[in-house]
């Protein structure tokens, strides 16, 4: 059992140590603003003993978001809520 035990510790130490994955796609710059703009029109429609019940829902909102630092892979974004109905 111990070398069962210090064969596994033994190949567990050959995995080499895994990096942060890498980004792609994005190519943010200190200063950058963008704005965002998400909408969801909804609609539901339950059913329960012999009664439907039927709910519709339209959210919007738009944020500007504003880029305050790049470091490598890591980056800082400012997100500020303009406008949610």
């Amino acid at each position: 059992m111990k070398f069962i035990i210090a064969l596994i510790t033994a190949g567990l130490s050959l995995i080499p140590a895994s990096k942060p994955a890498k980004i792609d796609g994005y190519d943010f710059k200190k200063g950058e603003k963008y704005e965002l703009k998400v909408s969801m029109d909804q609609q539901v429609t339950q059913s329960a003993m012999g009664q439907t019940m039927e709910t519709k829902s339209k959210i919007e909102t738009i944020e500007e978001m504003e880029v305050l630092d790049v470091s490598g892979d890591v980056f800082t974004i400012k997100i500020t809520g303009k406008k949610r109905y």
